[in-house]
């Protein structure tokens, strides 16, 4: 099971981490969890040692997609720590994960292949991380199932 924890935690944690572990990161709100954010952990752990994963606030969903969340943050992070191959979660309340990538200095910054636009990608490039998109098709979406459901 993988470990939450803060960011700042997190940063005190991988300065420690041996420098020749690659580091990945992905991000998101996995307010309800599908087979599609499954894939994504899956895909990005295959990238490197160390997959870190920073989860949006409930703070940050009500501000920005204007709405309670479905499950609340403590939830969400038990629910992505739990699966195999993620090894950090943290909360973050950012619009973005420039903040985070800036922090951290992942070696490779995942996305889902849906995430055409990558708000981070000044700071990815800034800091040398590389931006890999993960995923062939989009399978499900938590929009959409938040339709369904609610």
């Amino acid at each position: 099971m993988g470990l939450i924890c803060s960011k700042t935690q997190l940063r005190n944690i991988l300065m420690n981490q041996h420098n020749s572990e690659v580091i990945i990161s992905t991000c998101g709100c996995f307010e309800i969890f599908h087979i599609g954010h499954l894939e994504c952990i899956e895909e990005a752990k295959k990238l490197g040692d160390i997959l870190i994963v920073g989860i949006n606030s409930d703070e940050y969903i009500k501000i920005n997609k204007k709405r309670k969340p479905v499950f609340n943050e403590n939830d969400r992070c038990k629910i992505v720590a739990s699966i195999q191959g993620v090894d950090y979660v943290f909360l973050f309340d950012d619009l973005t994960f420039d903040n985070c990538l800036r922090d951290l200095h992942p070696d490779y910054f995942v996305k889902g292949l849906d995430r055409t636009e990558v708000l981070e990608k000044k700071t990815a490039d800034e800091f040398d991380i590389k931006i890999v998109h993960v995923g062939d098709v989009k399978r499900a979406s938590a929009t959409d199932l938040r339709k369904y459901f609610i």
